[in-house]
């Protein structure tokens, strides 16, 4: 019975090594005729129904989406979502019942230019929050020569009039805002350490409200 046990164990093994190899294979011919058609397209397997299957999406569609925010009327969602073409988290709006999805921004990883130094993989916007007043989006974008650091921009709701509100090299991250939308509260490491601040909505009058120095 051992000896059955250990050969079964090892034919399970090989099956699996077998069913990973013709994934792979199937993935590469999909992507291989998606170019032949001169569409950019990602095909992938994925265990998301239980099994694993193959899908094929379009390169352009977002492919990880994070940090969902209530418009205030509650008819909307803001969110950022991982687009693969341009290599770069952007800023969609999307209908509360999952339609008429819109893409606010158009980041993307800038092409390489000789001598430079490689930009991180990603870049691009993410942790959206809308106004109170539902006219603006705040969200934390990578910024700087490199992508190094993280700063807070706002811009409205249909993706014009980007500002930038802080500019440190060091990073700003998950902006909020206040109630009645006159103020911007986010954490910080300007200080070497993360803390609480706070800003007008136009990035004016930036105070410190927390103080905790790592120990």
């Amino acid at each position: 019975m051992i000896r059955i046990k250990r050969l079964y164990a090892k034919g399970e093994i090989m099956v699996k090594r077998l069913v990973a190899v013709l994934l792979v294979m199937i993935v590469l011919l999909l992507e291989t005729q998606a170019q032949a058609a001169g569409k950019a397209q990602i095909a992938f397997h994925s265990t998301r129904n239980k099994n694993t299957d193959i899908y094929i999406m379009d390169s352009d569609q977002s492919t990880s989406d994070g940090s969902p925010a209530w418009s205030p009327g509650g008819s909307r969602i803001v969110f950022h979502g991982l687009d693969m073409a341009a290599r770069a988290y952007n800023i969609y709006v999307v209908k509360v019942d999952g339609g008429d999805v819109q893409k606010l921004t158009g980041f993307k990883v800038p092409p390489l230019l000789p001598f430079h130094k490689p930009p991180m993989n990603f870049t691009g916007g993410i942790n959206p929050a809308w106004s109170p007043n539902g006219n603006q989006i705040a969200f934390t974008k990578l910024s700087g020569p490199d992508n190094a650091h993280f700063e807070i921009y706002v811009m409205d709701t249909n993706g014009d009039n980007l500002n930038l509100l802080t500019s440190r090299p060091y990073s700003d991250l998950s902006p909020s805002w206040s109630p009645e939308g006159k103020q911007i509260v986010f954490h910080s490491t300007r200080n070497k350490n993360t803390d609480i601040y706070i800003m007008d909505a136009d990035g004016q009058n930036l105070r410190r409200l927390t103080n905790h120095p790592d120990v």
